[in-house]
């Protein structure tokens, strides 16, 4: 049976032909959630909802993690050579225009904003231009731009739904993630407050979450861009670093029992960092 999954607003849909499996993973609330609902034709239907760029950063600014207008990923001017390019750099500057709305980093805000509908463009979102900002809201107004993305953002998943392009929204979220992960690590770095250990371990059980649920998705979705082997490895990579840290559920929450040292994190970071360049420079 063929499968395939239906990317929505944070929201992505796997169906399977159905096994007889009733191993159905406890409920995570914080928009990471697992549900899965069998249908008279023997199909079974994988509800696996993943954050989207805003959700991400608004978590992390209800953790009140210390803003850091140096973690975003730097802008280059590039014209992306495949849709694989242009979907990941959507996902990275997604996350970073999040992050800097979340912090009412206007300025910021504006530049990636302006960047970001360039990428989309380039990915053929048609209605590009129907989202440029006025010159009198792009300069500090933060607030304007959060309505404007996610008003872009949802245009932006209702024509991947329109077309059928799935595999676009695959890669959106995976860029998505990656950077979330980079801001989520060098954060963690730089606390030093015991006191936020619980919080911190949190936030990483909930990425870890993220990539389990994007592996799932990559097991069935058909990918047709050669260059997708790369983020296949590199999400991979990463599953296997944080094996020895399993996510323990409950009914009131997930964590880790034993969280990885700053250092384990960093080799992490530095898979994802040589991944992004890759893609983004020059």
């Amino acid at each position: 049976m063929k499968k395939y999954w239906i990317l929505s607003l944070g929201i992505a849909l796997i169906i399977t032909s159905c096994q007889n499996n009733n191993n159905v993973e406890p409920n995570e609330k914080n928009n990471y959630e697992k549900t899965s609902e069998t249908t008279d034709d023997s199909q079974e239907y994988r509800a696996l909802t993943l954050p989207t760029p805003m959700q991400m950063a608004t978590l992390f600014k209800s953790y009140e993690f210390k803003y850091d207008p140096s973690l975003y990923t730097p802008i280059h001017e590039k014209i992306y050579t495949s849709k694989y390019q242009r979907a990941m750099a959507a996902g990275f500057y997604s996350t970073d225009l999040g992050y800097a709305i979340a912090n009412n980093s206007g300025n910021n805000a504006a530049k990636y904003y302006k960047y970001l509908l360039d990428v989309y463009q380039q990915l053929g979102f048609s209605r590009s231009s129907d989202f440029v900002l006025q010159q009198k809201n792009q300069e500090t107004k933060s607030d304007s731009i959060k309505s404007k993305f996610l008003e872009l953002y949802n245009e932006m998943h209702k024509e991947i739904l329109d077309y059928e392009q799935e595999e676009v929204g695959f890669y959106l979220l995976s860029g998505c993630f990656l950077e979330s992960m980079c801001l989520y690590i060098h954060h963690y770095k730089n606390q030093n407050n015991p006191s936020r250990a619980k919080i911190f371990n949190t936030a990483l059980s909930q990425q870890v979450v993220f990539l389990d649920n994007l592996l799932e998705i990559n097991d069935h979705i058909n990918k047709t861009e050669e260059e997708s082997k790369q983020l296949t490895n590199i999400l991979i990579q990463i599953a296997e670093k944080m094996e020895a840290f399993p996510v323990v559920w409950t009914d009131e929450k997930l964590y880790i029992e034993t969280m990885p040292t700053t250092e384990y994190l960093q080799s992490i970071d530095d898979i994802i960092t040589n991944y992004k360049s890759s893609i983004v420079e020059k």
